[in-house]
């Protein structure tokens, strides 16, 4: 592959990720808003969901800034990506399809959480109750009612 294929080839791979995030996240902005959400989760929240968080945050930074410097700075026939530049956005748009790149992996997480939270909430209280004071109201008259019964009171 010539440098000019190259180049072109990671510039059109990156222009699709770059619209499937903006559309994705009904954004103007598809990469950069990408990594500013990574930011704003951070490094430590981010390891939790997806183990190579870190590495894919700097990795988009640098495919971004190979982007702008074939766009702004030196054209395409200048040698300006490695092909592994090139495979790795290759497989990071595959993750985005299949919803298993870092912030698919946290929203999935954050979704699990919720879902966890509502089955527990669901479960500690009866319908129609109100929260555990009810629960307990409950037992307190069913325990009185059978002491009336058993000691015939």
């Amino acid at each position: 592959m010539t440098t000019y294929e190259l180049n072109n080839s990671f510039f059109e791979e990156y222009k699709s990720v770059d619209a499937f995030i903006r559309n994705a996240l009904q954004t103007g902005t598809g990469v950069s808003t990408y990594i500013e959400y990574m930011e704003k989760i951070g490094f430590d929240e981010g390891r939790g969901y997806c183990s190579t968080w870190k590495d894919d945050y700097y990795k988009l930074k640098h495919m971004r800034w190979l982007r702008n410097r074939l766009a702004h700075d030196v054209g395409m026939n200048e040698k300006v990506c490695e092909i592994d530049d090139y495979l790795w956005l290759q497989s990071f748009y595959s993750r985005l399809l299949n919803g298993s790149d870092p912030l698919s992996a946290q929203q999935m997480a954050r979704n699990r959480y919720v879902q966890n939270n509502y089955v527990l909430r669901t479960a500690s209280y009866p319908s129609g109750g109100s929260g555990c004071f009810a629960v307990i109201m409950t037992m307190v008259v069913i325990s009185i009612a059978l002491i009336f019964i058993l000691f015939g009171i």
